[in-house]
């Protein structure tokens, strides 16, 4: 169907972005940056100021979505100082990390509102993409963050719009991009597969047009990754931050499956679970469209297995490629309920409480009620408040000051100066770090960076019992520092 010739659709496609638009812009300023957040973000960061493209360091990631944060950093927080170097203000620094992931979660809303309108031709199932899409409570709070599932998360829309375009190369060539900006790209090769098959478009030339950009990709990524010397190979560390080779022992099973329904349940929130029963009958589907839904509901189920049943680590984030099947899934409830031809006051009444119930859950969303991060460490909670001046206050000791910091190397590293002269030592446990505070044998100011909870008791304990006078230093929001004087 042509989209000129249908306006309402491009009315409601508009409206739909602006309210997502609405949902998604606060998460560039609210809170400071989760770990991982804090983790990209450097590497970023470092390579704007210090010229470390090939971003060397232990990096489990590919370099897509960092170079997209390296740009982002550049045009929005990079500024020249009177010394005539370039320095990033850490607060704007925070806001431009998350800009490409907040337009890309925009663009992704538009591309796959394209792609279901060329899979179904139905207008109606392509607007109910849009509306899913929006109001995705987990996609609203992941969309303005500096993760990197965002890009890789757009790159695979775009694959999917290129096959139902019958665009092969391009699709081949989104996949490769999707690989390039998270190892988790990968899973999109089987939905692109799989969806060009129902099409009917899989045929040996096609399969080849699609295959080859992939491998374009992967061979630029080996030749990246070889560049990085002294390096671990990005997707050794990946492999080993992951059981992939392993099932799950026997009383993993039930927690697992129930931490993973969660997840898909903050994907599509109360409103789309209450579709999808509605989902199960027909609305007047062709039999193309049919087959594409059994095969999302087979790709949808064995991701989710694949996720339950081999040990990868159980992140809310790591669902989020599942927001794409489940949201072209669900419209076809959306059309069950609103099909005009078959349109009832109890299904009025049904679309209007599923409605509701959709822009409740995003609401809820966009005002924190989704931790992002999944471990109880999201920024945007105020777990994280004052990092920012606490790294400020350890910028201003002397020179070559010892940070002994246990808890938030990640974070320290981006919120310090990325000029910083300080010596950030990191010990495990309590007793090695009273061992190697002890071992060291100078007179440089020492301080302990610590959460203002007990956690801090058995590190001040082995301290003390090595001879070190242990004093608060500076209260900063949820931190303590702590002053250690060695004994004479």
């Amino acid at each position: 169907m042509n989209t000129h010739k249908a306006p309402s659709f491009m009315l409601l496609l508009a409206v739909s972005l602006t309210i997502a638009f609405g949902l998604r812009v606060g998460g560039l300023v609210n809170g400071r940056l989760h770990a991982d957040e804090a983790y990209f973000a450097a590497f970023a960061r470092d390579a704007v100021i210090h010229g470390r493209w090939l971003l060397p360091g232990d990096l489990d990631k590919p370099p897509l979505a960092i170079y997209a944060t390296a740009l982002s950093l550049t045009a929005f927080a990079a500024q020249s100082q009177s010394s005539g170097v370039l320095d990033i203000d850490v607060i704007t620094g925070e806001f431009a990390a998350r800009l490409p992931s907040l337009f890309a979660s925009l663009i992704t809303i538009a591309v796959l509102t394209s792609a279901a309108w060329r899979l179904y031709g139905d207008r109606v199932r392509a607007i109910g993409t849009a509306v899913l899409l929006t109001t995705s409570p987990a996609l609203i709070a992941f969309s303005a963050t500096a993760f990197t599932d965002g890009i890789m998360i757009l790159m695979g829309a775009l694959a999917l719009r290129a096959i139902a375009g019958q665009r092969p190369t391009w699709a081949g060539m989104w996949l490769g991009a999707a690989l390039a900006a998270k190892p988790q790209g990968m899973l999109f090769i089987p939905l692109i597969v799989s969806i060009a098959w129902a099409l009917g478009r899989l045929d040996a030339r096609s399969l080849l047009r699609l295959v080859l950009p992939i491998g374009v990709w992967a061979l630029l990524l080996l030749s990246w990754d070889g560049l990085r010397t002294g390096a671990t190979p990005f997707y050794a560390l990946a492999a080993a931050h992951n059981s992939v080779s392993r099932l799950v022992h026997l009383d993993e099973v039930l927690p697992r499956l129930a931490q993973w329904l969660t997840y898909l349940g903050a994907l599509v929130g109360v409103g789309g679970i209450a579709l999808a029963p509605v989902a199960l009958f027909r609305g007047g589907e062709s039999r193309r469209s049919d087959r594409i839904d059994a095969l999302l509901v087979l790709y949808t189920g064995i991701c989710l297995a694949a996720h339950w049943l081999i040990a990868v680590n159980v992140y809310d984030r790591y669902a989020l490629p599942l927001a794409i099947p489940l949201a072209l899934l669900l419209t076809r409830g959306i059309s069950v309920l609103i099909r005009r031809d078959r349109l009832v006051v109890w299904r009025r009444m049904a679309a209007a409480t599923i409605g509701g119930l959709l822009l409740a859950n995003a609401w809820a969303a966009h005002m924190g009620a989704i931790a992002v991060g999944g471990d109880g460490g999201d920024g945007r909670h105020g777990v994280y408040d004052g990092i920012d001046a606490a790294a400020a206050w350890i910028d201003g000791q002397p020179t070559a000051t010892v940070i002994y910091d246990p808890w938030f190397g990640w974070h320290l590293r981006f919120y310090l100066s990325a000029w910083s002269d300080k010596r950030r030592v990191h010990y495990p446990t309590p007793l090695a770090l009273a061992d190697g505070a002890a071992a060291l044998d100078e007179r440089a100011p020492r301080y302990l960076l610590a959460p203002r909870t007990g956690v801090i008791t058995p590190w001040i304990a082995a301290l003390r019992a090595r001879g070190f006078r242990v004093t608060p230093a500076a209260r900063i929001a949820q931190f303590i520092i702590y002053r250690l004087e060695p004994p004479l």
